[in-house]
């Protein structure tokens, strides 16, 4: 799956679980995978926090 669909699909549901569960992939390899879109930019996308995950100003870019 593209990276950007998969932040995407983060972004919208507002969390890693929903995400994964809406694609079928677990959440730990959603969260790895952004992680990864991250540190390959260079750049933090998203904001998270216990309950929720939205994107940084930099992500909305």
């Amino acid at each position: 799956m593209n990276d950007m669909i998969l932040l995407a699909e983060v972004t919208e549901t507002g969390s890693f679980t929903r995400a994964g569960g809406r694609i079928g992939m677990p959440k730990s390899r959603v969260s790895q995978r952004i992680a990864q879109v991250e540190a390959r930019l260079g750049l933090r996308l998203l904001n998270r926090s216990t309950r929720q995950v939205s994107l940084t100003g930099t992500g909305q870019v």
